[in-house]
Parts: structure tokens; C-alpha cells; sequence
């Protein structure tokens, strides 16, 4: 039987004060819709945070729950082998760590499930799903995982550790990137993907901050925690599951993430290949605030074009971000194949400029500010001739068969 797991009482505090993540809402909202007994429960277990409790009052007790597990973990010191260095990052899905081995002494990044989380069996088998789908993984362009297992009861998982930083905060940094950078970036993406794809994973949450840029410019795809693998390992978990990230989501992906494919990753792609040359994701106006209008965009508006996108580029990202799975690229090598002429960026010293927070002196691309920039237009886009050429090349037709 299919296994369903009902958000924890933070998580309806906080979905019912409305400060959880918009990924995370969206996932709370969907297990409503089919768990009578935590319908039942917000309704009338919880107090009613809009009326019966201050905002301030409920933003307490969030942060309360929340400094309490972030405490908590703090604590570990070692897990397994491996001596904690200090902490990395924090996700829906586990905390990394920065961690040394105890007898080999090289450095990893460690991820591991919170403590809190452990006794959460639908997460449990989540982190060996990650296990799984990212041990089938060897390619240049993709995190390498160097160890798993448990160590009193907490399941960790040990990847090289990467000094740079992830795309999400390159382009915070620097701005938006040239188009030949960015073009580098994700035909790199592209070749990780193929591989993964290749290897029936399904990655299911391509995002900037899952692409990590090294200090010598090589690009590398992270975070397995929401693949699926097509062989269908990951069919027995339902529910409150996290299906993607809003902005980089495909449309197909908001319904349900059983409907996930290869070209439910290069959508995603699309999003991202949109948010390096623009600084934005596609759709961030004020029109898309609600998950509502967020979802009915990626499902049925086209993007704004990118003005400073070339002709060819724009055909590209175009071509990625086609709402009907079919007509999207033939595969992710057909993707890196297409960008291969244009991927001439030289990503060390974007590294570099990231790295050392030297913003907007080493950036090419348009200047990226709050709000929509000027090389942004909500115009739809069409699709003249040239157009038609490159989507039908890249799904591996004649003109005449779109």
C-alpha cells in the first residue's frame, strides 16, 4: 500500500500562519486534499492563526521549532566515520555538513537527515531513494557520492565537497550572465542530465542553487533528494511528498510528480537556462504572487522574452520551455548538442568573481535590479520560421511535423 505521511504539527502551524516556503505550502495543500484527519486537525485541533492568534505570536512559536531542531543538530559532532567541521546548509530534505573522515582525513560534504526527521518513515526511505539514484551516477558534471549508511539510527550520505557557489548566488553576486556563459552552463547541466537520464534518474528539482560552479569552472548538478527512478522505486511514496521547486517546475509536474520524465527536467532546465541570462526566474511579477497564478502561469502563459538572448539562444530556451512535454527537446544531448557552437563562456573567472564577491565588476550580462529589468518583456513569444526550424531540430522532426 501506498505510504502517507501527514505533515507534523509545525508544519500546520506553519502552513497555517502561512510562513512556510511556497514549495512547501503547495506540498501541505495537496495532502489536505486527500487527509480528512489533518483537514479535521487545522480546522479545529489548531487555533485559527488568521483570528484566535497574533502573527507575531505564531511567528514565535515557528521560529521556536525551528531554532530547537537547528539546535539539536548543531550538537553532532560525529556521524559514522566522519568528525563534523561546521555546518553547510540546511533543506527540506537533510542538513549538510562540512565533515573530515577519521582515518582517511579527506573533507566531504555530509548530508544527513535531521534527528527530528528520522522517525519519519516515508523520509527515511526518500534518503535511500537518494542513495540509490545517485550511486548509479559517474559523470564529470554531476556531484560524486562517496559513501552512505547509518550511524545510530541516522542515515548519512557523503558527496565531494565542492568549494564554489551555486548558481542561485553567482547571479546574485555578478548579475545575469552573458550568453555565452550561460550557454556553458547549462549545456553543462545538459550533459549531467543525459547521464542521469541514461541511467533512469529522473532529477525532478533542476534549480539554480542544485548547480554548483568550482573554483576552476567546471559546473556540477547536486541533489538527488527528489529523483525518481524510472524504474519505479520511489511508486510506494505518496502524500506530502515535495514534488519540485515552484519557479523551475514543469507543468505537468504541479498535477502530480508521477508524471514527471526526462523532459519534465529539461522544462526545468529551461527555467534555469532563463534565470542566468535574466536574473530572474520566468515568471516573478506581481501577477504570479499566489501559487494559483504561479501554476496557472507555468501551465498556460508563455514567458517574457529575454531581449539580450540571440536569436538562436532564445530559439533554445524557447524550445525548453514549451508547455507539452512533446514538444520540448528530443532528449538532454540533443539540448547540449544545440548549445555546443555558443558554449564559449569562461566560467573560472565567473568562479572567481562569485567567489570572492566581486559582483558586477567581472559580469557581462545585463545588469539585474528588483523588479522586471528593461530587457524583460511580458510579450508572448512566437514562433516565426527560424523558430520553427530550431524547435523542430531539437525534437528531432521536419518543420512540417510540429
Amino acid at each position: 500500500m501506498p505510504v502517507k505521511t501527514c505533515p507534523i504539527p509545525s508544519e500546520l502551524i506553519a502552513f497555517r500562519s502561512g510562513v512556510l516556503v511556497l514549495e512547501q505550502h503547495l506540498a501541505v495543500a495537496r495532502h489536505l486534499k486527500i487527509c480528512t484527519e489533518c483537514r479535521n486537525r487545522v480546522a479545529t485541533i489548531l487555533p485559527n492563526m488568521a483570528t484566535d492568534m497574533p502573527t507575531s505570536t505564531t511567528q514565535s512559536i515557528f521560529d521556536e521549532l525551528r531554532q530547537e531542531t537547528t539546535l539539536n543538530d548543531a550538537l553532532m559532532t560525529t556521524v559514522g566515520p566522519y568528525k563534523i567541521i561546521r555546518m553547510i546548509g540546511k533543506g527540506g530534505m537533510g542538513i549538510v555538513y562540512e565533515a573530515e573522515h577519521e582515518k582517511l582525513k579527506n573533507r566531504v560534504a555530509l548530508k544527513v537527515l535531521p534527528r527530528s526527521m528520522v522517525a519519519e518513515a516515508d523520509l527515511r526511505a526518500r534518503f535511500r531513494r537518494e542513495w540509490e539514484a545517485i550511486g548509479r551516477l559517474d559523470h564529470p558534471n554531476i556531484v560524486r557520492a562517496l559513501h552512505a549508511g547509518e550511524a545510530d539510527g541516522v542515515p548519512f550520505l557523503a558527496l565531494e565537497l565542492i568549494n564554489g557557489p551555486d548558481f542561485s548566488k553567482v547571479v546574485q553576486r555578478t548579475g545575469a550572465l552573458s550568453p555565452p556563459d550561460a550557454a556553458t552552463a547549462i549545456r553543462a547541466v545538459a550533459l549531467g542530465l543525459s547521464h542521469a537520464h541514461m541511467q533512469g534518474v529522473i532529477h525532478r528539482d533542476v534549480k539554480p542553487s542544485n548547480v554548483l560552479l568550482t573554483e576552476d569552472g567546471t559546473v556540477k548538478l547536486l541533489d538527488m533528494g527528489l529523483a525518481s527512478l524510472t524504474a519505479g522505486v520511489d511508486s510506494q511514496i505518496t502524500g506530502s511528498s515535495y514534488l519540485g521547486t515552484a519557479d523551475y517546475m514543469a507543468p505537468e509536474q504541479w498535477d502530480d510528480a508521477a508524471n514527471a520524465t526526462p523532459r519534465s527536467d529539461l522544462y526545468s532546465l529551461g527555467c534555469v537556462f532563463y534565470y542566468l541570462l535574466a536574473g530572474q526566474p520566468p515568471f516573478t511579477s506581481p501577477a504570479y504572487a499566489t501559487p494559483h497564478a504561479k501554476m496557472r502561469a507555468h501551465k498556460e502563459r508563455p514567458a517574457p522574452l529575454v531581449l539580450a538572448a540571440p536569436p538562436v539562444i532564445a530559439a533554445i530556451l524557447a524550445s525548453l520551455l514549451e508547455k507539452s512535454p512533446e514538444r520540448r527537446p528530443l532528449n538532454a544531448m540533443a539540448v547540449a548538442d544545440a548549445l555546443a557552437p555558443y558554449a564559449t563562456g569562461k566560467l573560472d573567472r565567473l568562479a572567481m568573481a562569485a567567489l570572492n564577491d566581486t559582483g558586477r565588476a567581472f559580469a557581462d550580462g545585463p545588469d539585474t535590479m528588483p523588479g522586471i529589468p528593461s530587457f524583460v518583456t511580458e510579450e508572448p513569444t512566437s514562433q516565426p520560421g527560424f523558430f520553427r526550424r530550431w524547435f523542430a531540430r531539437l525534437r528531432g522532426k521536419t518543420p512540417d511535423e510540429n
